[in-house]
């Protein structure tokens, strides 16, 4: 796109600027703005920006005032509509245009669809909207035809769902039915030799959006740039509604570096209030269930030590750490501790959790502190609490896995960090044929006749210990984040990364 097709209406209180040299933008323009700038103009529904001091001024005046105050500014947005040639447009959107407002936020803000004729005081209602939202006090705003849409959806090739940045996936909704479906895309220079398009995109055919939206996967690629786009289609033409570019660096953390040390087991005697569990403490705790299941299976346990004192619960509750108690914590904190809370009672689901544990001190800190807060605010009894402590394992990866007797595949999902991961986070999947119905079946050759289908999905997060013990979440380097690809976890990696504007 050559710069003299480059052209802005920018909007402030005392007047309107058309300005046509990229060097000129105003550092207030906004993130979504400046991205729907770096479009061909024919791709685009035509559109002005409000500059933020509009609703600075908004804001800084008395409910009384703000009639009058658009009053005064009435003359200068009448002007910008007709420059921007949304004078005729009968349905106008408003849409937020923060500086900040990246593709990390998308969809924070509320866009508004409005009748040309009260497009002014729905601007009004859009600034107090924000400011009971207590969004930032210097909100820019789109002005831009609304496009009514037969489908919309998004393309991106954001490292998350292409490793190549000449690959994509689309999302396509039907705007009547709700109907929604995704389709991978590419880009293929020798397929089509020529740069993307500056002309509109003309689609009049529903088969035929695929190829029309290889234009802007083609403009992505040519600038070697991560974009999510949203797009909209009115059964003549393709609109791009919003181009948000994506992060693409190498940065991260490798999970290798978050491994921590293990430490050498010793044991732990003179314990007060806490005991080693015993296989007689199963029903106290589903998780000493499958501790002791683990156990009999083969697979190597720490110990879980438990506290099921009433009366020690009961201090807590108070704010005060009997002495046995603290001694107890002194002895089981030589090597990173984590406690787990289990009740018997009511609200038994998310119960706290404490991060690693180094010495008695954080111990007692936590339990009188984020323990004790929750433990009152969910009213938990000391007579239905069991505390369950063990020492942190460093484990590189975390994996669940799904099986039964009377099936013969498992399911298995597996991420970077800590367990905690999986329940929020894209991750690898797989599924294991072991090719026997009867599990007793299995030796340890069988494992010759599984066979396996993996679906290796983009981890850009994953949840491990920060170098103060905290459980955090990290940004995976790569290139251990993996690649995107077309078979997504529905939870995870989908093309849409938040709810974004419809038209």
């Amino acid at each position: 796109m050559s710069d003299r097709a480059f052209s802005l209406i920018w909007v402030v209180p005392s007047g309107v600027d058309t300005i046509t040299e990229p060097s000129r933008l105003p550092c207030e323009v906004g993130a979504k703005a400046r991205g729907l700038l770096r479009l061909p103009p024919a791709w685009v529904p035509p559109f002005l920006v409000l500059s933020p001091d509009f609703h600075q001024q908004f804001v800084n005046v008395s409910v009384e005032r703000r009639r009058n105050i658009f009053r005064d500014w009435a003359p200068v947005l009448e002007e910008a509509l007709d420059l921007a040639d949304l004078n005729g447009v009968g349905t106008l959107y408003l849409r937020s245009n923060a500086v900040s407002e990246t593709l990390s936020e998308r969809g924070r803000y509320r866009s508004v669809q409005c009748d040309r004729t009260e497009w002014l005081s729905k601007l009004a209602a859009f600034y107090e909207e924000a400011e009971r939202s207590e969004v930032q006090p210097r909100l820019g705003v789109i002005v831009q035809r609304a496009v009514v849409p037969r489908m919309w959806g998004h393309l991106s090739n954001e490292r998350r769902v292409a490793e190549e940045y000449r690959d994509a996936v689309v999302e396509l909704v039907d705007q009547t039915s709700g109907d929604m479906q995704t389709a991978p895309l590419t880009f293929r220079r020798w397929r089509k030799p020529m740069a993307a398009t500056t002309d509109a995109l003309a689609c009049t055919f529903s088969d035929d959006l695929l190829p029309v939206l290889r234009e802007p996967l083609a403009l992505a690629a040519e600038k070697k740039q991560r974009v999510h786009y949203e797009w909209v289609w009115d059964g003549r033409f393709v609109y791009v509604v919003q181009a948000d570019p994506a992060d693409d660096t190498a940065a991260g953390v490798a999970p290798t570096s978050v491994l921590g040390v293990a430490h050498k087991d010793h044991p732990i005697t003179g314990l007060q209030l806490f005991r080693q569990a015993q296989r007689s403490d199963e029903s106290r705790s589903r998780k000493l269930k499958n501790h002791f299941l683990y156990e009999d299976n083969g697979f190597r346990q720490p110990p879980f030590f438990l506290l099921d004192s009433a009366a020690a619960f009961g201090d807590l509750l108070r704010g005060k750490v009997d002495e046995r108690l603290a001694s107890d914590l002194d002895a089981l904190t030589y090597r990173p501790l984590v406690i787990r809370t289990n009740s018997s009672g009511l609200g038994s689901t998310l119960l706290p959790r404490s991060d690693l544990l180094c010495n008695a001190a954080a111990a007692v800190d936590w339990l009188t502190g984020s323990f004790r807060e929750e433990a009152l605010k969910r009213n938990l009894q000391p007579e239905d609490v069991t505390l369950l402590a063990h020492h942190f394992i460093p484990a590189l990866a975390a994996a669940f896995s799904t099986g039964s007797p009377d099936r013969r595949e498992v399911y298995v999902e597996a991420l970077w960090g800590i367990p905690e991961g999986l329940f929020y986070y894209p991750c690898d999947a797989y599924s294991v044929d072991t090719r026997a119905l009867d599990p007793t079946q299995l030796r340890e050759r069988s494992k010759s006749r599984f066979t396996f289908r993996e679906d290796i999905r983009y981890k850009g997060e994953f949840v491990a210990p920060d170098a103060n013990g905290r459980f955090v979440l990290h940004q995976t380097a790569r290139p251990c984040a993996g690649s995107g690809n077309s078979d997504r976890k529905n939870s995870g990696n989908s093309v849409r990364s938040s709810k974004g504007d419809r038209r």
